[in-house]
């Protein structure tokens, strides 16, 4: 049973908004693009495992994806949490091709493509780490006696696995994905103790997923991106274009003649994506919008759903949690 749905990535969408916006010509669009490409192979590869974890029957495992959990003043996110009675797998999916060599004597993943080299944080020492990580959570909770396990999972079939030095331990910790299966087939003969009855497990499932936590950075502070470098205006919400025009009650777009009515809620989530701001005032949303009419931005704000402050002078609509 899945508790915790896969959803992309808030900063997967933040990097779309922000192409969105961002002039062709603009000097920081390559580095943007390369970050959105690897955030979008990682969220791709984590997507390409669900098919293996279809598999296993619903009634014996519960799985929550992209999970995020505080752990005294720190946080960490796993992949993919597979419950089970009498153990818990903590999946760390890396969606990397070439051959992958797992330096244990720097804690370093290295891959190589013909005679390039490119270096990567240990997923090994990561996944042991959110696995203390856990049982810390666990334990403030009053589930101390799980075991955890944890398996790096490589996503793409045609990847070449190795690890220096040679540890046979760790080694099997580190699977393809359509080995999956197997894996916890293998788990499920090592934990034989029933330590989670149904009453345990779906409050311990209900228990993680309501203390997950969305992590939001300022997208445009961290690539030191203003407002005012944005296209302004409503996109299309068929061909992308911008701006569309406001035509009788309308937007329409000259690029596609698509007609929308409320094409403008998308401009305003993408302006809390894009700020990560708490609210949004009449003149924010004007200037984000590029039109000059308060009363047509206080209708759309009024009629968004957005609660605002009592203030009629200084009113701000608040951001959804």
């Amino acid at each position: 049973m899945i508790i915790k749905e896969r959803t992309k990535p808030v900063v997967l969408l933040q990097l779309e908004a922000l192409l969105r916006r961002l002039p062709g010509n603009h000097r920081k669009r390559p580095l943007i693009e390369a970050d959105l490409a690897r955030y979008a192979a990682g969220y791709s590869g984590e997507k390409s495992i669900d098919y293996h974890l279809s598999f296993l029957p619903e009634k014996e495992f519960t799985i929550l994806h992209d999970l995020r959990l505080s752990s005294g003043s720190h946080s960490f996110q796993m992949d993919t949490l597979i419950l089970h009675p009498n153990f818990i797998l903590i999946l760390e999916v890396k969606n990397i091709t070439g051959t992958l060599i797992f330096d244990q004597n720097f804690h370093q993943l290295i891959r190589k493509i013909g005679d390039k080299e490119e270096a990567f944080p240990d997923p090994l020492l990561q996944a042991s780490r959110h696995k203390k990580q856990l049982q810390q959570w666990l334990a403030a909770n009053r589930f101390e006696e799980i075991p955890i396990e944890y398996l790096i999972v490589v996503s793409s079939p045609a990847t070449i696995i190795k690890m220096i030095p040679f540890n046979q331990s760790l080694y099997k910790r580190i699977i393809h994905s359509n080995t999956i299966y197997d894996r916890v087939n293998e788990l499920i003969e090592k934990h034989k103790i029933l330590l989670l009855k149904p009453p345990g497990l779906k409050k311990l499932s209900r228990l993680l997923d309501k203390n997950h936590t969305v992590l939001t950075k300022p997208i445009m502070d961290q690539y030191g991106i203003l407002l005012t470098d944005l296209i302004p205006g409503t996109a299309c919400p068929k061909c992308l274009a911008f701006p569309m025009d406001r035509v009788q009650g309308h937007w329409f777009c000259k690029k596609c003649s698509i007609k929308s009515k409320n094409a403008h809620l998308s401009a305003l989530e993408e302006y809390f994506l894009l700020t990560n701001a708490p609210s949004i005032s009449n003149k924010e949303f004007r200037f984000f919008l590029n039109i000059s009419s308060t009363s047509i931005t206080t209708r759309f704000l009024l009629d968004s759903g957005l609660s605002h402050n009592s203030s009629r002078k200084n009113r701000v609509y608040l951001r959804k949690k």
